[in-house]
């Protein structure tokens, strides 16, 4: 066996072994929340299958295996300080994964320790070599909650857009949110009809693309920028097509629909990269060939990095082994939410409202309410009142969809102020359901900035000892209102919230009244 197969064997090996310590991820299959497994994996954000993303990973190292090679032999620049600060990185990552109990965590520790490895064997030229099936494992990365809740939100309003400009042309649309009328037909674009799992799929697919037919650096980035300019194009068309067929339905030709979007984004990129290699792309580079390369006769791998990638992959291996399970023995504080109660003061309760679920989508809560009451003076309201739950990390509060909790509500007008009762800062608006006008006030109490939320949540900060459970709650109250303006609407409006506020004060626990420096 020459050096260069013995080099092909360790990096194998190496991969192999990172694979086996990350094992967990390989058994992550997500619920697929009452819809069909197949439907569910191709729109739903969060229905990724780590071990597909892991065995495309594994073909493209294939694929490049001779790229690999000679960067492996190639000369390696720079000290063993940078490989050794990132295998360090990865197994603390690794390790708060095992002692969390979070696997999605084990898939940033695969990626840390494979770009790790390839920078003890070859540097960066190595791990440059990488950063395909890196970024393949990347698009395995469930998205923080509260970060795809916005993100949907985004995208369905574009794609309705897109939808009621071109079926305009054709004919008259009447939309109310993200419901549309067209031709005696009525949609909603949902969650699944935003495109993010599209854009998320064909990304993959487009990776693996360029991998096969061996694209240079530069054909590989045009092409995942296409990529991104085509998902948004194909799953407009997919609505439309929903929209105007009327046989569609959200069973099988949902689904069918699905695949057949993915498939076209696939035929369509081949089609231009075809054109563009002809005319625009540059010559493919040397080095991404999947040829045999000429190797070097003296090759330039010491014991030292040999042993760095052998020392990190063990103990990579070992910390499955070693790491005791993450301990729940925390008792988690909970807020009462039965202090909101059917008499407050004037009011009185007189039903129960409930959220069609094609409109939260993946927004979910551990608690909520929704009630209809009444004021003495026949005042109409709603209130309604959720709270997060930090230990289904699936699960938050941070959804613009909670401002509105129905498909046909819009917001007329809107204007941020602050709630002195709760030391909150809330947003109060006027809107249109219909016919029907209503005053709203929405606020979350012990709120984050969105990306300060995503990032603890990415990192599972809220799981490290001490620190406090989430005291997120989310409240909006609806008061009815006969049009814009009326000064009977907001004194009832502020009179619905001084009761609930005073609901919320008792319904608080303990630390969490001390965090918002409520009075005990």
């Amino acid at each position: 066996m020459n050096h260069s197969s013995r080099i092909a064997l360790m990096l194998a090996a190496v991969w192999v072994g990172l694979v086996f310590a990350v094992r967990d991820v390989l058994a992550l299959f997500p619920s697929s929340r009452g819809s069909a497994p197949l439907e569910a994996f191709l729109f739903d954000t969060d229905a990724v299958i780590p071990a597909l993303h892991v065995a495309l990973a594994t073909l493209v190292l294939f694929l490049r295996r001779g790229a690999l090679t000679e960067a492996a032999l190639g000369e390696r620049s720079g000290t063993r300080l940078l490989p050794l600060a990132v295998s360090s990185l990865g197994l603390l990552v690794l390790w708060w994964a095992h002692r969390s109990g979070q696997a999605d965590l084990q898939i940033d520790a695969l990626l840390v320790l494979t770009a790790a490895a390839a920078l003890w064997i070859g540097g960066t030229k190595l791990l440059g070599q990488c950063i395909l099936p890196i970024a393949l494992l990347a698009l395995a990365r469930p998205w923080p909650p509260m970060l795809a809740h916005h993100v949907h939100e985004g995208l369905q309003t574009m794609t309705g857009d897109a939808v009621t400009a071109i079926l305009s042309t054709f004919g008259e649309v009447e939309r109310s949110g993200h419901l549309m009328s067209w031709d005696g037909r009525l949609f909603e674009v949902i969650e699944g009809c935003s495109g993010l799992k599209i854009e998320i799929s064909l990304l993959s697919a487009t990776l693996v693309y360029a991998a096969f037919l061996s694209r240079s650096r530069q054909q590989t980035l045009g092409l995942v920028a296409l990529a991104l300019v085509l998902a948004p194009v194909i799953n407009v068309a997919r609505v439309l097509v929903i929209m105007t067929d009327s046989s569609a339905t959200i069973g099988e030709d949902h689904t069918s629909q699905g695949l057949v979007a993915i498939s076209l984004g696939v035929v369509l990129l081949a089609v231009i990269d075809h054109f563009l290699e002809s005319s625009l792309w540059p010559p493919p580079e040397g080095e991404e060939t999947t040829a045999q390369p000429t190797l070097s006769p003296s090759p330039t791998s010491d014991v030292g990095s040999i042993v760095g990638v052998a020392c990190t992959t063990i103990l990579a291996i070992a910390m499955g082994f070693v790491v005791p399970p993450p301990s729940h023995s925390e008792k988690l504080e909970g807020w009462a939410l039965h202090e909101i109660r059917p008499v407050m003061g004037d009011w009185k309760r007189v039903g129960s409202r409930t959220v069609e679920p094609t409109f939260f989508g993946s927004v979910k809560f551990q608690s909520r309410l929704f009630w209809e009451f009444e004021h003495r003076d026949g005042t109409r309201a709603l209130v309604f009142a959720a709270i997060d739950n930090r230990r289904r990390r699936d699960y938050s509060g941070y959804s613009p969809k909670t401002r509105s909790l129905d498909r046909t509500w819009e917001i007329v007008e809107h204007e941020r102020v602050h709630l002195d009762e709760l030391d909150v800062e809330s947003d109060r608006a006027l809107m249109r359901a219909k016919e029907a006008w209503w005053e709203v006030l929405h606020y979350r109490i012990a709120e984050r900035p969105l990306l300060m939320a995503s990032f603890d949540w990415l990192l599972a900060r809220d799981l490290w000892r001490g620190t406090p459970a989430s005291d997120l709650v989310v409240v909006r109250l609806a008061v009815s209102t006969d049009g814009p303006r009326n000064p009977r609407a907001r004194r009832a409006l502020a009179d619905l919230q001084r009761e609930v506020s005073a609901a919320l004060r008792r319904a608080a626990p303990e630390g969490a009244r001390a965090r918002l420096g409520w009075p005990q």
